[in-house]
């Protein structure tokens, strides 16, 4: 028997009940998660998820800039810079680390 995961995003209010019974694409439901993985996992485990499932990993660091309200600069050619709050600094650098190419340069620097 094989497995497979999906992430959906339902509105607020609005998520479906859900049971062992589940029919899922006719498939069994076997696990759920009854919070966003934002919200449960550090940001490193949610891109290596989404890389996983065969996103870009330009495409993983876009939507985490956009769902965390963080600002990117276009610095130069192949580089850039995420605005992140102080706090979150480290953190983001460690994702860079681990997310972008070597050919690829992202700065991270906290907002003012």
């Amino acid at each position: 028997m094989s497995k497979m995961t999906f992430v959906v995003d339902f509105p607020d209010g609005q998520e479906p009940t859900v049971s062992a019974a589940t029919d899922i694409l006719g498939g069994k439901l076997v696990s759920a998660a009854f919070a966003d993985i934002a919200e449960r996992y550090d940001l490193t485990m949610a891109a290596r998820l989404a890389l996983q499932c065969g996103i870009r990993w330009d495409r993983v660091l876009h939507n985490l800039v956009c769902d965390n309200d963080w600002d990117y600069l276009d610095t130069r050619p192949n580089a850039g810079a995420i605005i992140v709050p102080s706090d979150r600094v480290e953190e983001v650098r460690e994702l860079v680390k681990e997310l972008v190419p070597v050919w690829f340069s992202i700065d991270v620097r906290a907002t003012k």
